[in-house]
């Protein structure tokens, strides 16, 4: 897609603006971008900075305790230093991933060898609430043929 202002350009950045349910969407050109009024401090270099300068200075001054990555230094670098900065940074994290990726939980992919192990969980948990339901609605025999198959998963 090409840059809406100046038509010359591919567009990689879109920028969104909702005032009072009036809503609008523009694609530019990162040069466009910088220039653009309704951008507030856009910079291409940082773009981590710019995602998170919401938070009040005195945040950004908290260090890990297990490797001394500063939240500035995570902020310009746009990685954390260690599984040790999610806890250290965790007020400011869980708003970030929440709104980045809908969770603050992983729940992406599974390695290789435990992909048939986690489907087959799943397949239990899903035969387990069947069960349920069969048991409390008293169809025994449909619960027999559930029970059944639990029972081969497992083994």
């Amino acid at each position: 897609m090409l840059c809406q202002k100046c038509n010359k350009n591919h567009a990689t950045v879109k920028i969104s603006k909702n005032y009072n349910g009036n809503y609008s969407e523009k694609y530019l050109c990162t040069q466009c971008a910088k220039e653009d009024p309704d951008n507030i401090n856009f910079n291409s270099e940082s773009i981590f900075g710019n995602l998170y300068n919401f938070f009040s200075p005195d945040m950004t001054s908290l260090v890990c305790k297990n490797c001394n990555t500063s939240y500035d230094t995570f902020k310009k670098r746009g990685m954390l230093g260690c599984p040790s900065c999610y806890d250290s940074f965790s007020e400011l994290l869980e708003p970030i991933l929440r709104n980045t990726q809908g969770a603050i939980e992983h729940r992406g992919k599974i390695p290789g060898e435990k992909i048939k192990s986690e489907k087959e969980k799943s397949k239990i948990d899903i035969l387990k609430e069947k069960l349920q339901i069969a048991i409390s609605n008293e169809n025994y025999e449909e619960a027999a043929i559930l029970r059944d198959e639990i029972k081969e998963i497992t083994e």
